[in-house]
Order: C-alpha cells, then structure tokens, then sequence
C-alpha cells in the first residue's frame, strides 16, 4: 500500500483493491466530527455487494467531508484515485477480509515520508 500511496505501484489484485479502500475508509472515518465513533460508521460500506458499489459510497463521503481534507499531491490523493479508478468489478463478500483489515491498519496516508525513510534503512 505504501508503494501505491507513493504513486510508485497500481493495484495488482482485487485483495490490494479492498485493503486500499478500507484504508480509504479509515481515512474518510477519521475526518467525520461525530461525537462518538463506532464501527457502526463502516456499515454502509458494507452493505455494498459490487466494487463499483463501494466506489460510488466513498465517492459521495469524499463529497462529504470535502472541506477537511486537505489539498496536496499526496498519498491520500493517490491512493483515492487508484481506488476510484479501479475497474475490476468484483462481488465484495470474499474480498471483506481485506477490506476490514485496511480499516484496522494504521493508515498508510498518515505516515511520514521521514518515517519511511528510517524503516527502510
């Protein structure tokens, strides 16, 4: 994911396509002003049986919370329009694994270019 918020990799699989969407989702979660976050807020990403269907979800929250997301080339960018873009089109259920698993990964769009550096040296 990493590479991919980087601008350096696309995704290569349907699993890469849900991780980085439930990084997405993570990300987009974070920005809502809701006094008391629960998982209860991924239900509506759940419910949706077709990637095209998730894409549009994430569309109209980008829509949403607009206004405090913050304007750069960076890796949210990035890693939204893979996401978007991707055209695999593929059922949701066997892919909600790794969907959940970007949702509960630290979030590759908070990490610090400096931070990476380190780690891979």
């Amino acid at each position: 994911m990493r590479s991919v918020a980087k601008g350096e990799s696309n995704f290569e699989t349907p699993e890469d396509f849900a991780f980085g969407a439930g990084q997405i989702v993570s990300y987009l979660i974070d920005r809502s002003v809701a006094a008391n976050k629960t998982y209860a807020m991924l239900e509506p990403y759940l419910q949706k049986n077709k990637s095209s269907q998730l894409q549009d979800a994430i569309a109209q929250t980008i829509a949403i919370y607009k206004h405090d997301i913050d304007v750069y080339k960076g890796k949210f960018e990035r890693l939204a329009s893979q996401v978007l873009t991707d055209d695999c089109n593929v059922e949701m259920k066997p892919l909600l694994k790794y969907f959940l698993a970007g949702c509960f990964c630290p979030c590759v769009i908070y990490e610090s270019d400096k931070k990476q550096e380190n780690n891979n040296n």
